[in-house]
């Protein structure tokens, strides 16, 4: 997923950071309060 998100925003896209790599970049676990994984989603 985040080689896909680089590769879309070398291209010049400019498109927002899915919250799953911002946490993983933070060094956060990738779990939402309800201790699933979360899910990307459309913005």
């Amino acid at each position: 997923m985040q080689e896909n998100y680089e590769t879309v925003t070398s291209l010049g896209f400019p498109i927002p950071k899915p919250e799953l790599i911002a946490r993983l970049e933070r060094g956060e676990e990738p779990w939402g309060e309800e201790g699933r994984l979360l899910r990307c989603t459309r913005t």
